[in-house]
């Protein structure tokens, strides 16, 4: 049993929990292992739950002074702003606590609303969501005996939009003057929310009839939008494409028929790497959506002053359920004294507030 969170304690503390996922308003069921191998003096055990969001990211900025001398300095830009923290006093004692092995069951409730476990990272940014039960012995003398498991909270996919029939008709202008026409796209997407063990498709119509311009191929892309601030309000934005399926494309002035539309599929399993951890969210320091778009590749064509034929759909996607944890076995000879199973559930009157 770890002892690695303990500071002049002998002994060991593991928090074990039947499901490290859950969702928001779940009962976490867990139990508290102790073993002392010295006598604690009065104290009470405290188990707590914290939520926290972090950011961090870097910008390089590049200067030339009057002699012509190079210089390149980093600017560091974080946010941390907790999300929740709040404790409950399990139990107290007024007297020694005797060395032993004791068990200390409890139920917990979680609010009802939390944004979801996160995780993102760039070449020059990083961001978290993280959930953590903790449970602790108040002793004097700033002695540490504490241990903490981390929690996955995930948003489940419940309701969703499904045949979402969209249609765009965009008009066409290459280098501010040249008028190639317009052309519409119509898209059926399968639905507007997703998790990354699914498949995103979409049944793309073209028609280029009044269009001047041959379209190279029709492209369907998962973007990824990330919004990153800093406590102070500074913000910073990554967009990113995560995977596409082209096909192929239609000459000016044609048309596609129905029964000739294009079938596209994103198959989501394929980048689950890209997508683990990084699901839909809005918190107070990080956002992140997602959008699935359809747009026409146009062959030798520069778009200004018009726009590129295109359709956007805002897209969700949803985190999936991770399997329990490994418990820690026992060390030999295991035999605890256990305590009556504390049920405990969220009361602001339970917040610890913040340190000034």
């Amino acid at each position: 049993m770890g002892g690695k969170n303990s500071k002049g304690i002998d002994g060991g503390m593991n928090i074990a929990i039947e499901q490290r996922s859950c969702q928001p308003g779940d009962m976490i069921i867990g139990i508290i292992n102790v073993m002392l191998n010295e006598a604690l003096p009065p104290c009470t055990l405290i188990l707590q739950f914290k939520g926290k969001e972090e950011t961090y990211w870097t910008v390089q900025r590049s200067s030339t002074d009057s002699d012509g001398n190079s210089s390149t300095t980093t600017d560091v830009y974080k946010g941390k702003q907790p999300i929740i923290n709040f404790q409950f006093p399990l139990y107290q004692w007024n007297s020694i606590l005797s060395p032993g092995c004791f068990s200390f069951p409890f139920n917990m409730k979680l609010p009802d609303q939390l944004p979801g476990s996160f995780k993102y990272k760039n070449l020059e940014a990083k961001a978290s969501i993280e959930y953590y039960v903790k449970a602790k012995f108040i002793l004097p003398d700033k002695k540490k005996f504490k241990d903490k498991t981390e929690v996955h909270i995930y948003n489940r996919l419940i309701s969703f939009q499904m045949n979402i029939n969209l249609e765009k008709t965009s008009k066409i202008v290459c280098f501010y003057c040249c008028d190639k026409g317009s052309c519409t796209i119509k898209s059926k997407f399968s639905q507007d929310a997703f998790t990354p063990d699914q498949v995103a498709g979409a049944i793309i119509q073209v028609d280029n009839k009044n269009g001047q311009a041959d379209i190279k191929n029709i492209a369907f892309t998962l973007w990824r939008s990330v919004r990153l601030k800093t406590n102070a309000g500074i913000s910073t934005f990554y967009r990113e494409k995560i995977i596409e399926d082209n096909s192929r494309g239609l000459l000016s002035g044609e048309s596609m028929e129905e029964s000739n539309s294009i079938v596209c599929n994103l198959n989501l399993p394929s980048v689950k790497n890209k997508l683990d951890m990084i699901y839909s969210t809005r918190g107070y320091l990080i956002e992140c959506c997602y959008a699935l778009d359809c747009h026409a590749e146009l062959d030798g064509c520069c778009f200004c002053g018009g726009e590129k034929p295109s359709i956007e759909m805002p897209m969700a996607l949803y985190s999936i359920y991770t399997p329990p944890q490994n418990i820690v076995q026992p060390p030999p000879g295991w035999n605890p004294v256990s305590y009556d199973q504390a049920t405990l559930s969220y009361d602001k009157a339970y917040d610890i507030k913040p340190s000034s």
